[in-house]
């Protein structure tokens, strides 16, 4: 999520992060994260390695 977000949108996807995290359980990976100084339309360009990061690296239980 990106700090220049609105705040509604910010609070709204914060909250599916946290329902999403319920299904960890059957291996689905998720993660909330606030880019601060970033907008919308920057995000996708400034995330890619955290992503990428979380895509690439096991998780151990």
């Amino acid at each position: 999520m990106a700090e220049g977000d609105d705040v509604q949108e910010r609070q709204d996807i914060e909250l599916l992060a946290d329902r999403m995290k319920a299904l960890s359980v059957y291996g689905f990976r998720s993660d909330y994260y606030l880019q601060e100084g970033e907008d919308h339309m920057s995000l996708p360009i400034t995330i890619a390695h955290r992503v990428l990061r979380q895509a690439f690296n096991p998780r151990i239980r």
